[in-house]
């Protein structure tokens, strides 16, 4: 039997109203349904429920990832869903009164949140508005999963994995351009939910980066803005989407690292919003980024991967200011746009040069492209004028500091103006911990929200104690450790900052 043990009932209430399955239900019938909410928590490999049992209650995951599969008598396993936190599973089999047909294991350790299936069938049928919200999601679901084994056959191997990544973009509501997903598991259990073999789905991946359709940092793989367009006006244009008014259910980040529970293109809309300043936010990371990485590839350190990197960073920095661009904007925007525009030309032709004798002039043209990159960022916080935009600002703010922290320790360690980048690194730190304890604070009694900048907390104490700790006998592996730390942190700040972007959407 699973454990199950309480669960702080304000943090899991708070949780499920952020979800899909919750979206715009009365106060009243929330608190009726909820009442006898529990928590199980759940080792690797446990099972939630088998084939053949009755289903009493609805699953929500909190945290972790649920597995449904079904195994074969020939011993293959087929994989249908893998559900991620703010996703349900089990409401299906509630209503249609039917045993589990597929069974649901937990792919690693993993906190659901179990909601009483009588209670929410009652709920259900007295409040017509939230039965209709229940039909939409199960309609949406088996339509979706229709479509995907009438379709799946006739596609190749290379558009299966980009119909499964654009899936995962669409649900994780990332905004602007190159939408982020994060791939949670294994290489070898997304291969078994697409129906591939690890191996081509490897394959798969490395020829949809070679074609420029998405680019691959570790876990993390950016899809490219035409490709998600593309997707999406074909959508539009779909016999289906003219014939059936069921939405698409838009649940929390599926196999990511972002939440938001309504529907938002994946390229940014013409009128500055809070993504925008999310965006504009990269911007001034990634000047600070591409600095770490040229110097990386000056000193040999990592420097095969810091080419690779550096070039992503430079086609994401040209794509978005492409984007930037088309958006609506006041005289100040434009000016500041045009600014950065000026000072990234100069910075991106110094980058072609070799050598660290080239640094200072490097270091100086990335910092021109920060000021003006930041400037810019300032524009859109007043022109979107937010109660969210200074929080959306101060998370992304974050990001470069980051980086400005990781270029400025392999300038220490390199021994040019060491004196210089300690004491920057000081005052770097300094904002840094203030603004992530401002952070926290805006958090309130919000779980998610907390469990995410837990996590961003967790990234930079393990680089300030790189900072600290790292003997300076061997420079290049303090350097690359610190690096690498600070790529961690960017990640996990990202989840913050798109929270921050997207809850004015999901409120």
């Amino acid at each position: 039997m699973n454990s199950v043990t309480d669960f702080p009932v304000n943090d899991a209430t708070a949780f499920l109203t952020q979800t899909e399955f919750f979206a715009g239900i009365d106060p009243e019938l929330f608190a009726q349904v909820t009442r006898d909410i529990q928590s199980r928590r759940l080792h690797t490999d446990q099972v939630v429920c088998g084939v053949g049992e009755p289903a009493k209650q609805v699953f929500v995951v909190a945290s972790g990832l649920i597995k449904r599969a079904l195994m074969a008598e020939s011993g293959h396993e087929s994989v249908a869903d893998l559900v991620a936190p703010g996703q349900t599973f089990g409401e299906t089999e509630l209503f249609s009164r039917r045993p589990f047909a597929i069974s649901a294991v937990a792919v690693e350790p993993t906190v659901l949140l179990c909601l009483d299936g009588e209670l929410i069938r009652k709920a259900a049928e007295s409040d017509t508005r939230f039965g209709s919200h229940m039909i939409s999601l199960m309609a949406s679901g088996w339509l979706s999963s229709e479509s995907e084994r009438a379709v799946s056959p006739t596609r190749s191997s290379g558009e299966r994995v980009l119909d499964y990544l654009i899936d995962l973009a669409d649900k994780n509501k990332a905004a602007g351009w190159g939408s982020t997903v994060k791939l949670v598991t294994t290489k070898q259990l997304i291969a078994a939910r697409i129906g591939l073999t690890p191996e081509t789905f490897s394959r798969a991946l490395r020829q949809l980066s070679v074609e420029g359709k998405i680019l691959v940092d570790r876990r993390h793989v950016t899809l490219r803005e035409s490709v998600m367009s593309s997707r999406h006006a074909y959508a539009a244009n779909a016999p289906q989407a003219q014939t059936v008014s069921v939405k698409i259910p838009t649940e929390g980040r599926s196999g990511c690292a972002i939440t938001a529970n309504t529907h938002a293109s994946a390229s940014l809309s013409q009128r500055p919003n809070l993504a925008t300043i999310n965006v504009a936010g990269r911007q001034r990371m990634l000047s600070q980024q591409i600095s770490k990485f040229w110097l990386m590839i000056q000193y040999g350190i990592s420097a095969r991967h810091a080419r690779t990197m550096m070039q992503r960073a430079i086609a994401a920095f040209e794509q978005q200011m492409t984007n930037l661009g088309e958006l609506e904007s006041n005289d100040d925007i434009a000016q500041s746009l045009a600014a950065l525009r000026s000072a990234w030309h100069p910075y991106h032709t110094q980058l072609k040069s070799v050598g660290v004798a080239h640094a200072k002039k490097v270091l100086e043209l990335g910092e021109s492209v920060l000021q003006a990159a930041h400037k810019l960022t300032m524009n859109y916080v007043s022109y979107v004028n937010d109660n969210n935009a200074q929080l959306v600002n101060l998370a992304g703010r974050q990001r470069m500091l980051s980086q400005q922290i990781a270029k400025l320790y392999l300038l220490q360690q390199g021994g040019s103006g060491a004196q210089d980048s300690a004491a920057r690194i000081r005052c770097a730190r300094e904002e840094f911990s203030a603004a992530l304890r401002q952070l926290m604070q805006s958090s309130r009694d919000n779980p998610l929200l907390k469990q995410r900048l837990r996590s961003v907390s967790d990234q930079w104490s393990a680089m300030t104690d790189g900072l600290d700790h790292l003997s300076a006998d061997d420079a290049s592996k303090a350097a690359s450790q610190v690096s690498l730390c600070s790529e961690r942190v960017v990640r996990q700040l990202d989840n913050v900052v798109d929270f921050y972007a997207l809850a004015k959407k999901a409120a």
